[in-house]
């Protein structure tokens, strides 16, 4: 594990040979979970529960549920029975 250590400014400078061989002017993600910090590159499209706010994962929820449903047969009370619901 390396330890990085902030600059005058607040900044952390990270040296070529803890992120691999990266093209100049390259583009990265950070996330921050608590004191962890996960960079990412930004070029990478990742999946929309991955990169949505939980905000935007909830309207998309809500718009998900209020959407109409194929039609599916109705299940008979008997089908419901409890006697019935292991055959």
């Amino acid at each position: 594990m390396a330890t990085l250590e902030a600059n005058d400014d607040g900044g952390l400078n990270l040296p070529a040979e803890l992120i691999g061989a990266v093209k100049p002017h390259a583009k990265f993600e950070l996330e921050i979970l608590g004191d962890v910090l996960i960079l990412r590159p930004a070029d990478k499209e990742r999946p929309f529960w991955q990169r949505a706010t939980a905000q935007q994962r909830a309207e998309m929820f809500r718009q998900w549920a209020e959407s109409s449903r194929p039609p599916t047969p109705d299940i008979s009370l008997e089908s419901m029975r409890r006697e019935n619901l292991y055959d």
